[in-house]
Formats: C-alpha cells, sequence, structure tokens
C-alpha cells in the first residue's frame, strides 16, 4: 500500500511541475505583452527618466554602501531573510541590505543610508532595492 502512495505522489508531482512550468510561461507571456518598458533583454539608458540622477550621484551611494560593508558580517544572509535562498547557499558569505522588498519599506536601512534611499525613492513604482554583496 504504501508503495501505491509513493507512486502515486511521484506520479502527480511530476504533472503540478509540468503544468506549473505552463502556468509560469503564460504569466511571462502577459506579462512581456502588457510591460510599459518591452519584454527585450536589454533596455537602453533613455527609458528610464530617473537613471542620469542616479548615474550621477554614484559615489554617494558607494560612500553609505562601504560604511555598511566594514560591518558585513552583521548584515543578514539572503537566505536568513528569504528561505527560499537556502536552496542555493547555506554559507556565510551572501549578505543583503534592503531598502524595499515587495514594496515595503525598511525605514530603518533607510534612515543609516538616507542619500541612497532618496535616490531609489525618486524611481518610479520602485517595490524592490537592496545592496547584495
Amino acid at each position: 500500500m504504501n508503495s501505491f502512495y509513493t507512486n502515486l505522489k511521484a506520479k502527480y508531482r511530476q504533472w503540478i511541475l509540468t503544468e506549473g512550468e505552463k502556468a509560469i510561461r503564460r504569466v511571462e507571456g502577459y506579462i512581456g505583452r502588457n510591460s510599459l518598458v518591452g519584454d527585450t533583454p536589454f533596455l537602453t539608458v533613455e527609458q528610464f527618466s530617473w537613471v542620469p540622477d542616479l548615474e550621477a550621484k554614484w559615489q554617494v551611494v558607494r560612500q553609505e554602501l562601504e560604511v555598511l560593508l566594514s560591518k558585513v558580517d552583521e548584515l543578514p544572509n539572503f537566505q536568513d531573510i528569504s528561505k527560499d535562498q537556502y536552496a542555493i547557499t547555506t554559507d556565510n558569505l551572501w549578505k543583503t541590505y534592503f531598502f524595499y522588498a515587495y514594496g515595503v519599506k525598511a525605514e530603518g536601512n533607510c534612515r543609516q543610508c538616507p542619500e541612497t534611499a532618496r535616490l531609489i525613492e525618486s524611481i518610479p513604482g520602485i517595490n524592490l532595492a537592496f545592496f547584495p554583496s
């Protein structure tokens, strides 16, 4: 009886994976067809009015990042924030410092890097922004 359930589970697992992949492709197609900036692999700088200001202030962003990197061991591991990442990393080397995640502002992090936060907030529709290491 146990092998019956094992076989049934394996069969439906494959079906779920196959159908899930099809659903993901349909969603990706929908997003691409309805994107305000297109779905080409590379986008041009001219498509984003906020890029020149961000590029002009890269040194300010770098200065705030350097302060964080001086205490990198205190930064959270990516997999400790997003459990899905345990599939690809379990060590303490992939650090993250979020400003926004899923549209939610990390107030404390933004206060620690106020100029970077201000630049990020100038990006229309921002819902994800972070320093990875």
